[in-house]
């Protein structure tokens, strides 16, 4: 059985001797391919009783690189939106429940020194 490590520089090595046979075909052919197996853009749900579940289904689908840059947009777009009620607790709680032990610790620190 071949591990993890050895595929990858295998599929590297593949990819680098086909990008120096025709560097545009392979470039074209690899983008196919990931836009083909990601998720895609998130759609616009119709309802905006859906709007959560809709995110759901596209964050299940969606690979880690897409999720990490759709949240990464999402946090700068909402440093300058107000999030009150349900939402904030909603962010908070979800921030709070990925965190190690050492960091809730820090984070309790800093929440008593800034109020």
């Amino acid at each position: 059985m071949i591990d993890d490590e050895r595929r990858a520089a295998l599929l590297w090595s593949g990819l680098s001797d086909c990008r120096n046979l025709d560097h545009a075909l392979t470039v074209a052919t690899v983008t196919h391919w990931l836009e083909h197996h990601g998720a895609g853009l998130p759609d616009v749900p119709l309802m905006r009783e859906r709007l959560r579940d809709d995110a759901k289904l596209w964050a299940v689908s969606a690979s880690t690189e897409e999720l990490e840059a759709y949240v990464a947009a999402a946090v700068v777009a909402l440093e300058g939106a107000p999030i009150t009620g349900k939402a904030a607790k909603r962010l908070a709680a979800s921030a709070w429940r990925n965190m190690s032990a050492e960091d809730k610790h820090k984070f309790k620190e800093w929440i008593s020194a800034n109020g």
